[in-house]
């Protein structure tokens, strides 16, 4: 177990001696990854380390999104990082996305929300991130004029 701790913190040690550039490099890269589906070992406490040293840093986040991601962006002000479970007038919790994505995907417009994560994801791992936001901007917009 002891063993496993210190793998951690080097690895901590690791991220920390790299340079923000770097960190947003290997951020991207990883990311990338996850979305063609790569699922070496290691990668998610990689992403939660490497996450975690760029916060401290007081640097910001950047993340290659996803439909979810790009879809809630437009209510991106009025979230707020606390428990669904207390009210907040005016503002959703951050932890309510999940749950009424997967509504969405499920119940909702499951064709449609299956096409839109598949036309980002397609467009995220072709670096086009000005492309992936207007698949998700235009789709709606088409279907809007289509009547659907």
């Amino acid at each position: 177990m002891a063993s496993d701790g210190q793998s951690v913190e080097r690895l901590r040690d690791y991220l920390l001696s790299l340079k923000p550039e770097a960190w947003a490099l290997l951020l991207a890269e990883l990311e990338r990854g996850m979305l063609r589906g790569d699922d070496a070992a290691g990668n998610d406490l990689i992403l939660q380390e490497l996450r975690r040293a760029i916060r401290a840093a007081g640097q910001p986040v950047t993340r290659i999104g996803d439909a979810a991601r790009l879809f809630f962006a437009p209510v991106e002000p009025f979230l707020v990082d606390a428990a669904a479970d207390h009210r907040h007038v005016g503002r959703l919790a951050r932890v309510s996305l999940e749950p009424i994505w997967e509504w969405i995907g499920r119940d909702l417009i499951p064709a449609e929300a299956k096409a839109l994560g598949e036309d980002v994801n397609r467009a995220l791992l072709d670096d086009e991130q000005g492309k992936a936001e207007q698949n998700q901007h235009g789709r709606g917009s088409r279907e809007r004029q289509s009547g659907r």
